[in-house]
């Protein structure tokens, strides 16, 4: 008996790619509430992909989005962002590093202390440093 494995098509990955580079491409023009918006297409497009592994994409539109919705003041925004990409990628550095940050700005201290310790335990190891969520976006530490 053959067993089927989900497989996405090429398109379905162009069709995620388009909005990602387009956002990634606004951010460094400016235009930010236009790349916003390109990300969160980006995000619901690839929210539609099957299950693979190794994941197609190693960065998610989610670690731009939400460092570009920090920067321009709407970190509650972002928490949800950064939760949906825990959701698939519980120890994700990136997403861990965006949660601190967020609470920080909302001033919810206790919060953005657990998200900083858990971002601590899980980029002990890692051979850069980051300020941000994003290298697109590379915020300073507050």
């Amino acid at each position: 008996m053959s067993q089927k494995y989900i497989v996405n098509v090429a398109q379905a990955y162009v069709d995620v790619l388009k909005p990602f580079v387009e956002g990634a491409l606004l951010i460094s023009e400016g235009k930010r509430e236009q790349a916003v918006q390109q990300l969160k297409t980006a995000c619901d497009l690839q929210d539609k992909l099957g299950y693979e592994h190794p994941p197609m994409f190693i960065v998610s539109p989610r670690h731009p989005l939400g460092a570009l919705l920090i920067d321009l003041g709407r970190p509650e925004e972002a928490i949800e962002v950064y939760k949906k990409d825990l959701l698939q990628w519980p120890h994700n550095g990136w997403s861990l590093k965006g949660l601190h940050q967020a609470y920080s700005k909302l001033g919810r201290d206790n919060e953005a202390q657990d998200y900083k310790k858990r971002f601590d335990q899980v980029w002990a190891k890692a051979d850069m440093k980051t300020g941000s969520s994003c290298c697109c976006l590379p915020l300073v530490e507050s």
